[in-house]
């Protein structure tokens, strides 16, 4: 992120200590922002000469006022606003009636028009106003935040971010990296370039649109409550209530509705899905302030009956709802940061049940989020053992991409790879990427002649894929260099 988007905080006296460091060191090589703070000072000392030369009487401004008188200049005059132009705009607004009664108003309604300011927010020259909040499972907290459209929207170590853009509010975890992009009078479009992203759309009129982009799917809405999740293997969106338009490149665009769902494999291949309980707890989890969760060491059973023996039934249903209660408590630690409180949930969980297979996926998920990519794999692994053979062809790929892409390590991501195409017993729905990716990794082991063959067989595939075209690319890289 740059710095840039700080000045108006640095401004204000909002900037934490490690924020206010870096702005300032940021200063000592960005003469813009020094200009503008220039601009800032001539202001303030010109306001200081009127109020000690007697020619006003009215009550300095606020910094959010004169703030707002700036603005208005800048937009008023564009480039010729220069320092002494700051002046003598300042000296006409402070002597005309009408901003009189601006600057004495009271703080309660400036802070009220700032929150109008938000409620329509525009794409200007620098940045547009958001109220962006902070959480953790000790504390929130709140600051008004200046987004610059193409730079990332700033996360926070070990909290969850809400950004209340106007009506809509956006919500996301410190593992998710999503950027700002456009947003004006009628259109606000983020791009989510890792993790998930969950959003409370006001409804918006004829011509206006709120827009995500994923790689090569973008959801479109109108007023709704919706996520969209994205990782090495697959985009996911879930709609909670009103519906989305999913659009996917060379595909045909599908509407989605409350309840349901779509899952787009990165080879183009669509799953249509239900929107589970739990989906829908996290959901709402990410878009609303923290409130306490339980946690690892409370029990999460209700207390039996006193005097009642517990039979082998009861048992069974009290162990089914046990698991079914904390892996949806584990799942919303994963989705606010909590990762050291979700994984030692689970493994000591595992420890007790150790095939339960939607355990060992959310641990994988939970490490790979955290960064442990060496215990993600492993976690994979595990599952690739006990689980049942759809879900576990799909360990075997996700394993193979950490192995080759964070680790580095190509001969286990080979292996992977193979043993993901050799399955029989399962569709293989990435299997072109497989196959592209057994390729690259033989390369990397010096085994050009079965990396060529593997290559060429990706490429002669009529599916349409990217990986198939990537294949032919590389093809031609290899035979360039003979």
């Amino acid at each position: 992120m740059k710095a840039c988007v700080w000045l108006h905080d640095h401004r204000d006296n909002l900037l934490q200590e490690a924020q206010k460091a870096s702005f300032e060191a940021h200063l000592e090589c960005c003469e813009k922002c020094r200009s503008s703070i220039s601009l800032w000072s001539a202001l303030e000392n010109e306001l200081g000469e009127m109020d000690r030369e007697g020619k006003q009487s009215m009550p300095r401004p606020s910094a959010s006022a004169t703030q707002a008188l700036v603005a208005r200049a800048r937009r008023a005059h564009g480039p010729m606003f220069t320092p002494r132009l700051v002046a003598a705009v300042a000296a006409l607004a402070l002597v005309s009636v009408g901003v009189a009664l601006y600057l004495t108003r009271t703080n309660e309604n400036t802070t009220a028009e700032e929150r109008d300011l938000v409620a329509a927010p525009r794409s200007q020259d620098a940045a547009v106003q958001a109220v962006v909040q902070y959480i953790s499972p000790t504390k929130t907290e709140t600051i008004n935040l200046s987004l610059t459209p193409g730079e990332v929207i700033p996360a926070a170590e070990k909290s969850r971010t809400l950004v209340l853009l106007g009506r809509d509010r956006i919500g996301f975890d410190e593992s998710t990296r999503a950027v700002l992009s456009e947003v004006d009078e009628r259109t606000v479009r983020l791009k989510l370039l890792a993790g998930t992203i969950a959003c409370e759309v006001a409804p918006r009129g004829n011509g206006h649109a709120f827009i995500i982009e994923a790689g090569e799917v973008t959801v479109e809405v109108v007023g709704t409550r919706f996520m969209v999740s994205r990782d090495d293997v697959s985009t996911t969106v879930i709609v909670d209530k009103g519906a989305v338009e999913i659009h996917h490149k060379g595909k045909r665009s599908e509407t989605t509705r409350a309840g349901l769902g779509l899952e787009i494999l990165i080879d183009g291949a669509v799953k249509r899905i239900e929107a589970s309980k739990g989906e829908r707890t996290l959901l709402d989890q990410l878009i609303t302030e923290y409130q306490r969760e339980q946690t690892p060491h409370e029990e999460i059973d209700a207390p039996q009956a006193a005097g009642r023996a517990e039979s082998s039934s009861d048992k069974a249903t009290r162990d089914s709802s046990h698991t079914s209660a904390g892996l949806g408590t584990w799942r919303t630690w994963v989705l606010a940061g909590r990762y050291d409180d979700a994984e030692r949930a689970l493994t000591a969980h595992l420890a007790q049940k150790t095939n339960d297979s939607e355990a060992l996926v959310l641990l994988a998920n939970c490490r790979r989020k955290a960064g442990r990519w060496r215990a993600s794999a492993t976690a994979y692994e595990r599952l690739i053992r006990v689980a049942a053979p759809s879900r576990a062809n799909m360990a075997r790929f996700k394993a193979g991409v950490l192995y080759q892409e964070r680790l580095g390590e190509h001969a286990n991501a080979a292996k992977l790879f193979e043993s993901y195409l050799r399955a029989t017993s399962d569709r293989k729905p990435l299997e072109s990427e497989a196959m592209l990716r057994l390729g690259k990794s033989l390369l990397a082991l010096g085994r050009t002649e079965r990396a060529e063959a593997v290559l060429k067989k990706t490429a002669a595939r009529r599916d349409g894929s990217p990986a198939s075209l990537k294949a032919r690319e590389l093809l031609e890289k290899i035979n360039g260099e003979k």
